[in-house]
């Protein structure tokens, strides 16, 4: 697999600046300083303390026992240690260590970190991607904005019931249907239905002989039309 650290990097500022234009990052983060970036850090480790952002967490502030613990090790570090995140975030840097690009990823709660997960969770979009463009050219702008999660609604559940519903209705209309006034029904005493065309679903599971009668005298009989069939 290719590495594609810039990819990663692109994707978790472009994160930043999609949240800070919406108005939905926290004031510390929305204007970063050292001192700001280091206070979010320990409101992030009390709020949201999770085992993959653990690596990151080591990284800065040595492995720690529990979540308590990193607390601790971050309010005891030096603020500067959020300076290149720092830097990074107004431009002053373009391409920082690694190590804080997974910072800035914790910092903002980019959903698809760490870095591990996010090649994964996009070589698997892409994957999706091309089973549909396969299927039928999508255009770019279109694709680029589809969820996963909807790709995947689209292969497994939408195409098939579509693939499906075709399959049924090609046996509405077309070669097989009965002279007008005229309709097929199964000679079963428990029969209730009547068919425009003998190659109808509805008949498939008929037992007896399959008869074409006058529309009226199968509505006399009691028959009503199939309901694949317009019923």
């Amino acid at each position: 697999m290719a590495y594609r650290f810039e990819e990663y990097r692109t994707a978790v500022l472009r994160d930043y600046e999609k949240q800070k234009a919406s108005g939905k990052l926290p004031l510390k983060l929305a204007f970063p300083t050292v001192v700001n970036l280091k206070e979010h850090a320990l409101s992030a480790c009390k709020e949201r303390f999770l085992r993959i952002d653990e690596n990151v967490l080591i990284s800065f502030f040595e492995r720690q026992s529990d979540p308590d613990a990193y607390i601790d090790a971050i309010n005891k570090a030096d603020a500067d240690i959020f300076r290149p995140v720092n830097y990074f975030l107004k431009g002053r840097t373009q391409n920082p260590e690694e190590k804080q690009i997974e910072l800035l990823a914790w910092l903002t709660d980019f959903a698809n970190r760490p870095y591990s997960n996010y090649i994964s969770k996009v070589t698997e979009k892409k994957g999706v991607r091309a089973i549909i463009t396969h299927i039928g050219a999508i255009p770019q702008t279109l694709w680029e904005h589809i969820p996963i999660k909807y790709l995947k609604l689209c292969i497994y559940i939408i195409i098939p019931v579509l693939f499906l519903t075709l399959f049924l209705l090609k046996d509405i209309g077309g070669p097989g249907r009965a002279a007008p006034g005229f309709v097929y029904v199964c000679e079963s005493p428990t029969a209730i239905r009547y068919h425009l065309r003998i190659n109808c679903i509805g008949l498939r599971n008929c037992q007896h002989r399959i008869i074409k009668i006058s529309v009226n005298d199968a509505k006399q009989t009691g028959l009503t039309l199939c309901h694949l069939e317009g019923g």
